[in-house]
């Protein structure tokens, strides 16, 4: 009996036993009078309730149901697990990616600094270079134009010594010549004693003015005899002016022949 009723999952048994239930019933109603006690013992909720937990094949599919239904709810829970773990997933690789990206660019944007800062080193110091090389230029110019400068008043100053040189000993010259003149027209006049003695010296200093008068004479410097002196201020007197200075440049004449000092020994006189 049992395999029959869960032939076909039981659902014809039970509908057959609900049937036959019902008009036996039905039947039972009919044919006589119901009495209290048969209202109460009759229940056909219960009854209805009763057959259908009895179904095993009923139950059967209602725990099947609720564990599909359950194992719908775990796989559409793992798949939203799943989901939301290849959500953060993403999220983190998008996270690292826009870390990496944004290290990529400050890394990017800091070797761009480090060229700019290089090129710009770079420029500043070929422009240093180029500024020091114009200054170099400029002081090897400035110092070979003050070299030249040296040298030529070197030169202009060599030219101006040699001229003064020349000129001084031109005038020396003169002076030398006037002087020897002057000497020479005395010692023409002048005649030693017989005392005179080599080696006796007698210095003349004479003043005198640029047309050659004598304005003064007179003996400086002693020989000792007092004869000796005395003839060469005799010889001075004889000659009274050297007019021959007429022609020494005025300035020559201040500066050596206004004063002129000169020295006799007896000695000068030999031929």
């Amino acid at each position: 009996m049992m395999p029959w009723l869960l032939k076909n999952d039981g659902y014809p048994a039970s509908i057959t036993i609900a049937v036959v239930l019902h008009v036996l019933l039905m039947w039972i109603l009919v044919d006589r009078a119901p009495e209290p006690r048969d209202l109460v013992k009759i229940d056909r909720p219960s009854i209805t309730a009763n057959t259908v937990a009895l179904n095993p094949q009923e139950v059967k599919q209602k725990k099947k149901a609720q564990q599909q239904q359950a194992t719908r709810t775990k796989e559409r829970q793992e798949q939203q697990r799943k989901q939301e773990q290849a959500k953060r997933e993403t999220a983190e690789k998008q996270k690292q990616e826009d870390k990496k990206q944004d290290d990529q660019k400050k890394l990017a944007e800091q070797q761009k600094a480090e060229q700019l800062k290089k090129e710009q080193a770079t420029a500043q110091k070929k422009k240093d270079d180029e500024q020091k090389k114009v200054a170099e230029t400029e002081a090897r110019k400035r110092e070979q134009e003050r070299v030249a400068k040296e040298q030529a008043q070197s030169e202009e100053a060599n030219r101006a010594e040699a001229a003064f040189q020349s000129a001084m000993g031109q005038e020396q010259q003169m002076v030398a010549d006037y002087s020897d003149l002057i000497r020479s027209l005395i010692e023409e006049q002048w005649h030693p004693p017989i005392t005179a003695k080599e080696g006796m010296l007698a210095v003349l200093e004479l003043k005198l003015v640029p047309t050659g008068e004598i304005i003064s004479s007179r003996i400086v410097e002693s020989s000792g005899d007092i004869a000796y002196d005395r003839t060469i201020e005799q010889a001075v007197k004889r000659v009274g002016s050297f007019p021959e200075l007429k022609d020494v440049p005025p300035e020559v004449f201040n500066r050596h022949l206004r004063t002129v000092t000169i020295g006799f020994r007896p000695e000068d006189l030999l031929p």
